[in-house]
C-alpha cells in the first residue's frame, strides 16, 4: 500500500515514508493569520493569536483594535487625556486654558480721534476724547 502524510505534515520524497511537520508559520501563504496577529507553530497544525491591543480569533479579518480608553484599560494618569490609536493608545497632557479676560478696568481711557472739517489753510484738526487738540497737514481735494 501507499502511505500518505496527514494534514499539517509532508513527505520530503513526495511519496510517503517519513512525514515531517509542515511549518505553516514560516510562510504567510501556509497560514491564515491576520496581519495584526502572530502564528504559533504546533505539531501538524498552527494557531493564530491577535497581537496586544487587538482582540478576536486571530485569523484573517478577525483582529479588531481594542479601545483602551473606552474600556478603561489604559494607564493614563488623571491629569492626562487618553487617545486611542491602532493597537495601542497615547496619554496626552491637556492644552492649557486660554489667558483669562482681565477683571480690572483700564487705568487710562483709550484715545480716539475725530476729524474736524478742513480749514481754509489746508490743515485738518483732530480732537481727542481727552480734550487735546492737534493739527496735521493734509492735501485738500477740490
Amino acid at each position: 500500500g501507499t502511505c500518505f502524510c496527514l494534514g499539517g505534515f509532508f513527505s520530503p520524497s513526495g511519496v510517503g515514508g517519513a512525514c515531517q511537520d509542515l511549518k505553516e508559520c514560516s510562510f504567510d501563504t501556509l497560514n491564515n493569520c491576520d496581519t495584526n496577529a502572530y502564528c504559533i507553530e504546533k505539531e501538524g497544525s498552527f494557531e493564530c493569536r491577535c497581537n496586544d491591543g487587538y482582540e478576536g480569533s486571530g485569523t484573517n479579518g478577525n483582529c479588531d483594535d481594542v479601545d483602551e480608553c473606552d474600556t478603561s484599560t489604559d494607564l493614563c494618569s488623571d491629569d492626562t487625556i487618553c487617545i486611542n490609536t491602532d493597537g495601542s493608545y497615547i496619554c496626552m497632557a491637556p492644552t492649557p486654558a486660554p489667558t483669562p479676560i482681565p477683571t480690572r478696568k483700564p487705568t487710562q481711557t483709550p484715545t480716539t480721534q475725530t476729524e474736524v472739517p478742513c480749514s481754509s489753510n489746508g490743515a485738518t484738526q483732530f480732537n481727542t476724547q481727552l480734550g487735546v487738540t492737534a493739527t496735521q497737514t493734509a492735501i485738500q481735494m477740490q
